[in-house]
C-alpha cells in the first residue's frame, strides 16, 4: 500500500525568491501533491504512516557513524525518527535519545523546548514522562549552560534528582559548578 513520503533535515530551495533554509522537511502525499512544506519537526509532526528519509541520518551512516546520541529535541521528533530506522524505514545509525531536556522553570532550556519542572517531585515527574515515552537517557539542565541569556553558566541550581539505577537510564548534564551544592545521596 502507497504511503506518504517525508524528506526532512533538507536545505530547502525556494524558488520564489531564491533564499534556502536549512532542516527543512518536505511531506509528499501518495497521489504526489505536497502536503506540506516547513520545519522538519512540523512535517515530521504530521507523517503519521509516511515513509520518512531523514537525509542527515542516511549521510551520518554512510560516513561511517553507526552510533547516536541525541539530547535535548524537539517535540519528541526524536523519537520519530528512532522508530523509524529502528523498523528499517530510514537509514540511519543506531540512536539513543532522551526527547526533551528537563529544566527549571524559567531556567536553562526553557526557551529551547526543554520540558519545565520545579523540585525533586516535579523532575521525578518529568523524567518519568520521558521514560514512558520511551528516553534512553536523561538530559538535565542545571545551570545557565554556555549559550543561556538569562543566567551564568556558574547558577546554582536548587533541583536535585536522585540515580536511579534499576531504570537503565543514563544522566546527562552531570557537569556542576564548584559553587553548586554536589547532588545529596
Amino acid at each position: 500500500m502507497p504511503r506518504d513520503l517525508a524528506l526532512v533535515d533538507c536545505l530547502l530551495f525556494d524558488g520564489t525568491d531564491g533564499s534556502t533554509a536549512d532542516d527543512r522537511g518536505v511531506l509528499i502525499g501518495t497521489d504526489r501533491p505536497i502536503r506540506a512544506v516547513g520545519a522538519s519537526d512540523d512535517v515530521l509532526a504530521e507523517a503519521r504512516e509516511a515513509h520518512i528519509v531523514d537525509l542527515a541520518a542516511r549521510a551520518a551512516l554512510r560516513s561511517g557513524v553507526t552510533t547516536v546520541r541525541l539530547v535535548g529535541e524537539s517535540r519528541y521528533a526524536d523519537f520519530a525518527l528512532r522508530r523509524a530506522i529502528d523498523a528499517g524505514a530510514v537509514d540511519g545509525p543506531r540512536t539513543f535519545t532522551e526527547g526533551h531536556a528537563l529544566c527549571c522553570t524559567g531556567g536553562h532550556g526553557w526557551d529551547a523546548d526543554g520540558l519545565e519542572a520545579d523540585g525533586a517531585d516535579g523532575f521525578r515527574r518529568a523524567t518519568r514522562e520521558q521514560l514512558r515515552a520511551g528516553a534512553d537517557l536523561i538530559k538535565v539542565c542545571i545551570s545557565g549552560g554556555i549559550a543561556g541569556e538569562h543566567e551564568p553558566i556558574d547558577t546554582p541550581s536548587s533541583a536535585t534528582m536522585r540515580w536511579r539505577p534499576s531504570w537503565r537510564r543514563h544522566t546527562t548534564g552531570a557537569a556542576r559548578s564548584p559553587r553548586t551544592p554536589a547532588p545529596r545521596r
